[in-house]
């Protein structure tokens, strides 16, 4: 922005124009105003949230669940799980905390390739895509980590 056929108008107009441009977005959407001042810095990492509060992540987000590792027939499950949080550049592949929340939720864990037997019990992290909007329907596993030996 602004158009050009050719594309060499893009991003020439001053920053300011831009910012002032995605305030006019935010405000015409009945989203709240913040408590600085929109500028190109502070809106860095910033969270839009609706006015209902945070929704649930959308089915094939990739995301990572804090649970209890749970056999349920021949199927696996985690338990007492934490709501599923996406993973970003920032906290893919960083290890979870002991101390890591746990939940109220349960997610079947689909897909998965590793034998999990020896795991029964402990406090595990999930990470791979939502089936069904925030993992109503599980999660297609990419991988399984023990976080501690006792789910507490």
């Amino acid at each position: 922005m602004p158009f050009s056929e050719d594309g060499s108008l893009a991003g020439t107009l001053p920053m300011s124009t831009y910012v002032d441009i995605v305030a006019h977005i935010l405000k015409s959407n009945d989203l709240p105003a913040g408590t600085a001042e929109l500028t190109q810095p502070s809106a860095a990492g910033a969270r839009i949230i609706a006015k209902d509060g945070p929704g649930e992540l959308p089915d094939t987000t990739l995301a990572r669940i804090v649970g209890c590792l749970q056999k349920s027939g021949s199927a696996w499950r985690l338990v007492k799980a934490s709501r599923p949080e996406r993973v970003t550049p920032a906290n893919q592949g960083a290890a979870v905390s002991p101390g890591a929340p746990l939940g109220d939720r349960e997610f079947a864990l689909m897909f998965v390739l590793t034998r999990l037997d020896k795991y029964a019990g402990f406090k595990m992290t999930a990470t791979g895509a939502l089936i069904g909007e925030g993992g109503a329907n599980g999660i297609n596993v990419t991988t399984v980590t023990p976080v501690t030996e006792k789910c507490e």
